[in-house]
């Protein structure tokens, strides 16, 4: 492993001698390497030895889970240390860090709660933003309140990495105030480009989870020497492992975008890029993420399904920032918690246009979460504390008042999962169909999905292995129950807090408006 590192890019002299002078003489460092360069593995390490001696802590963040979990456990071995003591790793529904962690490598909503929380970061030395060509809104809002940040820490440094990115972008925007740079532009491996000569047919421009579970089924009936698995962020944990684990067979992995992040995937030679992965063209960038995947660990070719005058013409350089399609409400909220109250001139890396703002505090005025002068009020407040959605603020409320909060959280947590607790997976789609009816409620589908809770935890009570041969005969996805009721459980510590109780209301099954109750407290989602 040693040797390996050696010769990774951002590790010969010349390169990490130029990094090392920026980063000792700015605040603010734009990194752009090559894929398989090992900027998020070995640059990340650099800087917690650089920063050691202040006794702060390291943070690196990652816009999916599975890139920060795959990143923490690649630099724990690396290091030689346990996961969760020198290096952590932190996201929403895991936290694997303690008192000794000194390089944590989490998401950027949880850095962003942190913020809430302490908006100076006092916690960190160091902050690394990685990933950043995926323009994620988190990101955006995090790195214009970074800037914020930096003019009142002048000691906090801010490093900005990227294997595909415009830098003069970033470099403009935190300007010579911020000591801006950018440098390093390393690769490890050639990976060559093949583009067929005429348009691609209009069935291989669609891609989805359901048909990259097609596509499996296909590939394994069709190719029998050949090892294909799916990888996915909503993937069981132990399947995803599958893809970075094979054995002495051929393998073919069926990935969506997920293939974009700074994963490394040992053995990848050859990359076949659709230009979608819902109906709607990818950029420059992300076509140029995927192709990395082929030469991490080897030479590679990379097959694009497009043609080179659709790449040159049809694309945009980078994706549209995040910012510009997420639910602005959030963002609003946060900026407002933060101080920032005029949020209509806040200075961001690419201000949402104004008509959203507009539509926004429409929204948040009707939902009581900010006054008609524009100020923030207690609700808006308290529902940032929550891990959720704010809008389930105003349902825990009223949920509260009728004594159905704790079926009000269970509820939120099941609709905040990343997939639906009920799989269906493409070739039992039938037999899903029918076992998930005992389930059903024929007026609402949260209620459906608290029936299929309750149940579960029943299951839970006779045992963990009778629980997952339960889940997997009714075709339940254990990953999203377990995530939901991970999530539950922050949740009724947080409610705790928030409305000073020390235990959660919960209606009794003879209730004759158990159903009716609930149903009101979700309704209270958007109206006050």
């Amino acid at each position: 492993m040693l040797e390996e590192r050696r010769t990774l890019p951002v590790m010969q002299a010349e390169s990490f001698e130029k990094f090392l002078n920026l980063y000792s003489n700015q605040q603010v460092v734009i990194v752009t390497a090559g894929t398989a360069s090992g900027q998020s593995t070995q640059l990340t390490q650099r800087i917690m030895y650089l920063e050691l001696d202040k006794g702060l802590q390291v943070a690196c963040t990652q816009p999916r889970r599975v890139a920060a979990r795959r990143v923490a456990e690649r630099v724990a071995a690396e290091m030689d240390v346990r996961l969760g003591e020198q290096v952590g790793v932190h996201h929403r529904d895991h936290n694997n860090t303690n008192e000794k962690t000194r390089l944590k490598f989490v998401t950027e909503g949880i850095l962003l709660r942190q913020y809430q929380e302490d908006p100076t970061l006092s916690r960190y030395s160091c902050v690394i933003v990685d990933g950043c060509h995926e323009r994620t809104a988190d990101a955006d809002i995090l790195l214009s309140l970074l800037k914020k940040t930096l003019v009142n820490r002048p000691e906090l440094k801010l490093v900005i990495m990227s294997a595909t990115m415009n830098t003069q972008e970033f470099a403009d925007y935190f300007g010579s105030s911020s000591n801006a740079d950018s440098g390093l532009r390393p690769t490890r491996f050639e990976c060559r480009e093949a583009y067929p000569r005429e348009k691609s047919p209009r069935e291989h421009t669609r891609l989805s989870v359901q048909q990259i579970q097609v596509a499996v089924s296909k590939l394994r009936k069709g190719i029998k020497d050949l090892d294909v698995v799916p990888l996915y962020s909503s993937l069981p944990q132990d399947e995803q492992v599958k893809a970075f684990h094979s054995g002495d067979k051929r393998i073919c992995i069926v990935a969506t975008n997920i293939a974009e992040t700074s994963l490394t995937i040992e053995g990848v030679a050859c990359v076949v890029g659709m230009t979608t992965l819902l109906p709607a063209p990818i950029s420059q960038a992300s076509a140029e993420q995927r192709a990395g995947r082929a030469n991490r660990t080897r030479l590679g070719v990379c097959f694009r399904l497009y043609t080179k005058e659709t790449f040159d013409n049809t694309f945009l350089k980078s994706s549209p920032p995040g910012i510009h399609k997420a639910d602005i409400k959030k963002y609003i909220l946060i900026l407002k918690s933060a101080g920032y109250n005029a949020v209509g001139t806040f200075d961001f890396l690419e201000p949402p246009h104004p008509e959203v703002y507009l539509r926004g505090l429409q929204d948040l005025k009707a939902m009581n979460m900010i006054h008609n002068n524009g100020n923030i009020t207690p609700a808006g407040n308290g529902s940032l504390e929550l891990p959720i959605e704010q809008a389930w603020y105003n349902a825990f409320v009223r949920g509260l008042k009728l004594g159905c909060l704790d079926e009000i959280i269970s509820i939120a947590a099941f609709s905040s999962t990343r997939h639906s607790i009920f799989a269906k997976p493409y070739p039992q789609r039938y037999a899903a169909a029918t076992e998930h009816a005992q389930f059903t409620n024929p007026v609402s589908d949260h209620m459906t999905e608290l029936n299929a809770f309750y149940k579960w935890r029943h299951q839970c009570k006779l045992g963990a292995k009778e629980a997952a041969v339960w889940c997997h005969e009714t075709l339940l996805n254990v990953e999203a129950l377990n995530e939901a009721f991970e999530l539950r459980k922050e949740m009724l510590d947080e409610c705790g807090v928030l409305f000073g109780i020390e235990s959660v209301p919960a209606l009794t099954f003879d209730d004759e408006e158990y159903d009716i109750k609930i149903r009101k407290a979700i309704a209270r989602q958007t109206l006050v």
